[in-house]
This record gives structure tokens, sequence and C-alpha cells, in this order.
């Protein structure tokens, strides 16, 4: 058995596991309320039983997954980004329209270049064709996802991107440009006397955490405290620096969890399988009053508040500007939840992607794993900001033009909050 191919056991094991656990610990059917997963898990079935190379079976995976509308909810095989790829020597994002690179390590691309194409397809195009495997309740969505660094095995090893400018970029995936930095470091540093700023790239280490509170300690006596999330994916919920920067009672989020009654679940299946056999029993009385009795507890979910929690006598007094994108995600989101609630900072940028809660995680073996979205979070006030995002308080979205000139109008705006 070499190392390409999957066993049709394992195949029929994987995506007969990841049904199992979609049914039973899944909290995200909101978003796609009148999916019908038997059906469609009986159709990937079938495909997967006459599919037995590992790579397209991680597409097929993928696409699966890409169903049920959840970024938190996903299928990994090392073995995918061993062989696809996974370097990429640009970084990118959508921004009206456009695709434009906001980061390269190629002395041949400069930033707020616009990606006209790629090979001999239209680059939005190229993203349609990709849709079928990029999980997200919106296009939206969908597009940040296919910017991030976790999908780069969709583009070719090999590849010429044409720019809007009709210039033409060979890139080839396989060699890493010496100057792409391989780490990621919290930033800090004093703007002057009365402001500083501190930038987190990820909560997915502790390091990151312990970095910014170290920054926060140096910066303590300023009067205003600029923290950027920009690009932030998440991680781990960063609890100890939202209580360090607290001077307010505050909460964090609510959350769901779905709870499963084996007798109600019988219950519905019943009335469902009734409704089939006799489609004019739904206009009698007695049939949807049992229908409002029991539907009740098809799919439903145990929910509990946000507990409020108590300002520290040591916590961080001075104003803050929060700073968001469309890549600030995940344990990112749970760190500007507090602040959007009780309005202890001012949130400035763009929309938040919208999308976090605690996956279950499942390992078949060392390389291939799945994600199911087992909690839905909301607002402390019980209203939804998954699928949607997080709004900023201050709108302030980037120009073309602004990324090409390096300047960064989401930060000019935090400074004239500052000077306020």
């Amino acid at each position: 058995m070499t190392d390409d191919i999957l066993e049709l056991e394992k195949r029929v094991f994987i995506l007969s596991k990841t049904y199992s656990m979609l049914n039973y610990v899944f909290a995200h059917w909101h978003d796609v309320p009148k999916i019908d997963i038997d059906k469609i898990f009986r159709e990937f079935l079938s495909r997967a039983i006459e599919i037995n190379n590992r790579i397209e079976f991680t597409f097929l995976m993928m696409e699966f997954f890409a169903n049920f509308n959840n970024s938190h909810s996903l299928y990994i095989d090392m073995y995918f980004y061993d062989i696809r790829g996974k370097n990429q020597p640009f970084n990118f994002r959508p921004l009206d329209e456009k695709w434009v690179i906001i980061n390269s390590y190629t002395l041949d691309l400069s930033l707020g270049d616009v990606i006209k194409k790629i090979d001999d397809e239209d680059f939005t195009d190229f993203f349609s064709r990709n849709k079928k495997y990029l999980a997200g309740p919106n296009e939206r969505t969908q597009k940040y996802r296919f910017a991030q660094p976790l999908f780069v095995p969709l583009f070719p090893l090999r590849y010429t991107l044409t720019l809007n400018n009709d210039e033409t970029i060979e890139i080839d995936r396989t060699k890493i440009p010496e100057n792409k930095p391989t780490t990621l470091e919290t930033e800090g540093k004093k703007i002057n006397d009365n402001v500083a700023y501190i930038r987190i790239p990820s909560f997915d280490d502790p390091k990151f955490q312990e970095r910014a509170l170290s920054f926060l300690e140096e910066f303590f006596a300023v009067e205003c405290l600029i923290i950027d999330v920009r690009g932030n994916g998440g991680g781990s919920t960063p609890s100890d620096l939202v209580k360090k920067l607290m001077n307010l009672p505050y909460r964090f989020w609510s959350e769901s969890t779905p709870m499963s009654i084996g007798l109600f679940q019988y219950y519905n299946y019943y009335l469902r399988r009734q409704l089939e056999l006799d489609p004019e029993s739904k206009e009698e009385d007695s049939f949807l009053k049992r229908c409002q009795e029991f539907t009740l507890f098809d799919k439903s979910h145990l929910l509990w508040p946000a507990d409020c929690h108590d300002p520290s006598d040591s916590c961080y007094t001075g104003k803050i500007a929060i700073l968001t994108d469309g890549f600030t995600t995940s344990a990112a989101e749970d760190f500007v939840v507090p602040f959007k609630d009780n309005k202890r900072a001012v949130i400035i940028g763009e929309k938040t992607k919208g999308s976090t809660g605690q996956p279950f995680m499942y390992n078949f073996d060392e390389s291939i794993r799945i994600f199911v979205g087992a909690k839905r979070a909301y607002f402390p006030d019980g209203s939804a900001f998954e699928g949607i995002g997080i709004q900023p308080d201050v709108l302030v979205k980037p120009t073309v033009a602004d990324i090409k000139n390096k300047k960064d109008v989401v930060l000019e705006e935090a400074l004239r909050f500052c000077d306020t």
C-alpha cells in the first residue's frame, strides 16, 4: 500500500464517523436549516467508494464539510499539505470585488497589486470554481477563507499570475523565498508619550498573550492603548489579557451546544415519515399539534448565559481602541466580544469574520483528523454574531490605493480616537 492510497475501509470509516459526529455534536444547524444530511451522506459515500486516491479523497471531504457552512468544521490530512504545498509567496485579501496583494515575499509583487488571472483563468472564476471546498455561511466568509494559508493547496504548485496592468508573474510554490518570515510575534511600541500600540497576530500559542501582557505592563501609564487583532486567526481565548484591560464589569459570550433526546428524535422522525406517506395529514389539527409539541426537540440546544466578571483592582484604566478586519476570527473574536458588549473599547476597522466556538476534534491517525463545531457562541444578550461578524463601532476600510501607498487608514483613525 502506497502513501497516496487510502484503503476502502478507512475511507468509509472516515466519512461515516464524520456523519455520525455531525448528527451528534454539530451546533450550527441554524446556518443550514433545510439540509438533508442523510441524502448528502449517501451521495458522498457513493463517491468515496469509487475514490482511492488520498488527495482526491481530501478534496471530497473538504467538499462534504462545505455543505454545512461552518468555518470551524473541517477535514485535515497533513499528507495533502505535504503533496500540494503549504507555502505561498504572498498574502492577498478580497477588497471591493478585487483580489489585492497585502504582503509579498517576492520582488516581483508589490503591495496593492491587483490579481487579474491565474494561468489563463480569471481569478474570480478560479475562486468560484473552488467555492465548493470553502465552508462558510456567505460568500464574504468564503472569500476570506480562500485567502487564508489553510487553503493554499487549492492553488497549483506552479502557476502564472496576471496583474491588472497585464504584467505576468511566475510563481513556484516549491521554492520558499529566503526572506519569508517563519514565525509570528506579538509586537509593541510607544507611538508617543500618550499612546502605545500592540499587535497580536495570533492566539494559537500562550506566548502571544504572554507577550501582550508584558507590553501592557510596559505601557501601563499611557493614556490610550491601541490593540491590533487584524489578521488574527484565533487559538485559545486570551481571558487573562481581557481581565487586565477591563475596568468595567464584563461578560464574554452566551453559548449553546446540541442536546439530543432519543425519544423525541424518534417522534420527529415518525412525524416527518407520516407526512411523507400522507401529505394531506399536515392539514389535520391533531398532526399540527403533535408537530408543535415535538419539534422543540429537533436539533435542540442547551443554552447558558454569559457570566458577569468584576474588574480587577490592577487593571489598565486608559482608553482602548481595538482594530479588526475580515481575518479576525475565532479566539480573536472571543477577545473582541466583551469590549463590544460593555463598550470598554471602541472597535475600529472592518467587520470580523464571524466564526468561533469549540470544535470537537477526532484523530483517525497522526495525519488525518476532523473538526466539528460543537458550540455556538452569541453576544451576551443572545444576539448572533457567528455567520455574521462583529460590526466595528467605526467602520474604516482601506482602498487599493491605501494598500499600495502603505497607508494604514485604520490605525490613523485609532490615533484620532486617542487624541480626542
